[in-house]
């Protein structure tokens, strides 16, 4: 079996008018809202199989990456892909659909109010002949040109190009992707999706008013930790068992919502009823309240797991199977299986802004008004796109002092 890996990297980090600059022309926000949804639900899927404490990821990158892998699958590798990734678009208009989104996020970041930039590349044995509609919803798409490299002769030099692509992608922060002895000679393709993200708040916080403060961790002492605090306008809804907060980046198509249990040990009960459609109608619900007391810890995050036994529970089965993995799309052949998956994410919240970065690897062998908002024990938090309605990036916070 030929050896293929697909990577996504990922870093996360008043312009006129651009809510409106950003919206996608009429006929293609239908089927962007449909990929939008399926990803939300994804998002909502992959934080419920992760095991309890801190976390964070980028479903947006996860999703992408599979998304990219699934234009090249057949037959049940297909269906069982796009069932795990609540797809009801399949071919075309799928892989259109994610050409639109990624077109709307370039053009926020062109007006300079932040960070949120999106790359693609393919890297592929270099004499191997790859299916030219392959290369051709790639490159139309994604806007993933072909780079041809050496991995039979010098995978560990391929693996260096690779590696220095993705850092250059993502501001050095995922320097290695791939550890040395990954990229075997065997290596047929490397996909590659970075998508770097770093904002301003709207409303920064004063760095002269961040306190250090207890921080609740349940099933444990608390901890102390620094709180930063700000007084001002923020959109709050009331959702099942606590309260939805938005807190707006530089230019408010982008922001951090905070998903907040009333009861400091509240934060399971609060996720066992986070879906797609119930994030979407409590954003919708959210509506702007003055003088809200705003408390946040200063916090970095840094998480790393692999998923191909989260794959497999959502029912994607035939790809880790050499004898039932249909990847025909990429090569014209069935000799190529999905081998390991792995997702590393980092974030930054501070008194300035946020800044996260994530890289993911997949190799393949042949309301009301309410005051405050007291973030200070567990809760669940997301950057979100309020033009597209995407999740680009997920998480909880259980205890901001943990490593």
């Amino acid at each position: 079996m030929r050896t293929l890996y697909l990577v996504i990297a990922v870093a996360g980090c008043s312009q006129p008018n651009i809510l409106a600059e950003r919206q996608l022309p009429e006929a293609e926000r239908a089927d962007a809202a449909t990929v939008t949804a399926a990803n939300n639900q994804f998002a909502c899927d992959v934080l419920g199989k992760l095991p309890a404490g801190n976390a964070f990821f980028s479903p947006f990158s996860m999703s992408t990456a599979l998304a990219m892998l699934d234009a090249g699958a057949a037959g049940n590798t297909d269906v069982q892909l796009r069932n795990a990734l609540h797809y009801t678009l399949s071919g075309d208009p799928l892989q259109a659909a994610y050409g639109a989104l990624i077109k709307s996020i370039d053009t926020g970041r062109s007006y300079g109010g932040y960070t949120l930039a999106t790359a693609d590349r393919l890297f592929g044995q270099k004499g191997f002949a790859f299916e030219p509609s392959y290369l051709d919803v790639t490159r139309t798409d994604y806007g993933a040109q072909l780079m041809p490299l050496d991995f039979a002769d010098d995978p560990d030099g391929s693996r260096t190009t690779i590696n220095h692509w993705v850092a250059s992608q993502t501001d050095d922060k995922i320097p290695e992707l791939f550890p040395e002895g990954t990229i075997q000679p065997d290596t047929t393709l490397v996909l590659a999706n970075a998508i770097l993200f770093k904002g301003t708040w709207d409303a920064q916080f004063d760095t002269h008013d961040t306190q250090m403060r207890s921080f609740h961790v349940a099933g444990a002492a608390d901890v102390t930790a620094p709180i930063m605090s700000r007084t001002g306008t923020v959109a709050l809804a009331t959702i099942p068992g606590g309260t939805l907060g938005i807190l707006p980046f530089r230019g408010k198509d982008l922001a951090m919502v905070i998903l907040l249990p009333s009861d400091p040990d509240g934060l399971p009960a609060l996720e066992a009823q986070l879906t797609g459609p119930a994030l979407a109608q409590w954003i919708a619900s959210a509506v702007p309240s003055d003088d809200v007391d705003v408390s946040l810890p200063r916090f970095t995050l840094t998480e790393s797991f692999g998923f191909n036994q989260m794959l497999q529970s959502f029912g994607v089965t035939d790809a880790f199977d050499a004898s039932l993995a249909d990847f025909s799309g990429i090569d014209g052949q069935r000799d190529l299986f999905v081998q390991s998956t792995v997702h590393q994410a980092t974030v930054t919240v501070d008194e300035e802004g946020a800044e996260a970065a994530a890289a993911t690897g997949i190799s393949v062998g042949d309301g009301a008004a309410y005051n405050p908002l007291d973030a200070t024990h567990s809760f669940a938090f997301l950057i979100y796109d309020q033009v597209t309605g995407s999740v680009l990036f997920l998480g909880r916070l259980v205890d901001p002092t943990a490593p």
